[in-house]
């Protein structure tokens, strides 16, 4: 009888652990499809690589995070430029058509060859890969393309996120999203270069990696009014970039 109540106190014991061990397996499984690092952002952007001058072109960009349609971006604008004039680009509201995919349309009035960039911002993430496009006369924009090597658009996109807003006296995060041919740019050297207007006094600050091509620092700005901000970008390759933007201070 005692012996017949050790067996049924074991069989029980060993059905609670292997349920427990059932249970710990599909907690694991979770964890690992929903905790963890957040996917990447994937943009994917559609361009014709060719439009006749004058006509109205349709760009197209399908956002997905870990393969499902993201439907909910913050943010996402298209960037318009001739090669060689970034300075007077033009930006572009895009339409969310509510299936990941967000959409815009411009018409081009000369002939040249032209860069199109999307930026989107979803789920605290930024992404902005770009193409070209050639309008009219192919020859005649390839002469443009060709015409001076040194007002090349850079294959180095750097995108500084603004705070929306900044008080004096208080601590911001600066975020610096950097992409090289459409990627994330990973083991770079990032600094914040940054001094209010008028004012010989330069601080430099350096950002971490706080994921795949996002790099992040705080700082406090001491006084109210206008602030330069230039990110540099380098790594052990050679590379050295850099954009200025400036900030308002309240």
């Amino acid at each position: 009888m005692k012996m017949k109540r050790l067996y049924s106190l074991f069989t029980m014991m060993l059905v609670l652990a292997l349920f427990l061990s059932a249970c710990g397996t599909k907690k694991d499984e979770n964890s690992n499809k929903n905790g963890g690092a957040p996917e990447m952002l994937n943009v994917d952007l559609k361009v014709p690589e060719q439009a006749d001058k004058g006509t109205t072109v349709k760009f197209d960009a399908n956002v997905t995070q870990g393969g499902e349609a993201v439907k909910d971006a913050d943010e996402v604008k298209y960037q318009v430029w001739m090669d060689g004039m970034k300075d007077d680009s033009k930006m572009l509201d895009a339409k969310n058509e509510k299936d990941g995919h967000y959409t815009a349309e411009n018409t081009f009035n000369e002939d040249g060859v032209y860069y199109v960039q999307v930026h989107v911002t979803a789920r605290d993430m930024h992404n902005m890969p770009k193409t070209k496009i050639t309008i009219g006369n192919p020859e005649a924009a390839e002469d443009h393309d060709h015409a001076d090597g040194d007002h090349h658009d850079s294959s180095v996109d750097i995108h500084f996120m603004k705070p929306e807003t900044i008080s004096a006296n208080q601590n911001v995060t600066l975020t610096a999203h950097i992409m090289k041919e459409n990627q994330p740019l990973e083991n770079a050297d990032v600094r914040f270069e940054i001094w209010q207007d008028g004012s010989d006094k330069h601080e430099y600050i350096d950002a971490k990696a706080a994921s795949t091509g996002q790099y992040k620092s705080s700082y406090t700005f001491k006084n109210t009014g206008k602030y330069n901000v230039k990110i540099h970008v380098e790594n052990k390759v050679g590379l050295h970039e850099h954009i200025e933007q400036t900030v308002e201070v309240k």
